[in-house]
């Protein structure tokens, strides 16, 4: 993997485990960036960033999202780290 590569996925994996700690506590996107600045300073920064711009939109995406789903199934069925994993993937 070349290093351009390998800051891009970085950035992508703490930016859904940044999502998941958001839907698990709560609290602001500032404070979430600051908590998880360290971890991002040989990453992609301005892409970890741009992901992070879906907890803002988190219910559109839902609602976006919601029909695509098995039959029988609900959002909130779905796994915590499933549900980072496609807010992450969709933005």
């Amino acid at each position: 993997m070349t290093d351009s590569a390998y800051t891009r996925s970085k950035a992508r994996f703490l930016a859904v485990q940044a999502i998941y700690q958001h839907a698990i506590r709560g609290g602001t996107l500032t404070a979430l960036q600051r908590e998880f600045a360290d971890k991002i300073a040989d990453t992609d920064s301005v892409l970890f960033t741009s992901i992070l711009g879906v907890i803002n939109t988190g219910e559109d995406l839902q609602a976006i999202l919601s029909p695509h789903l098995a039959s029988g199934w609900t959002w909130e069925r779905m796994d915590s780290v499933l549900r980072a994993m496609l807010y992450a993937g969709s933005w």
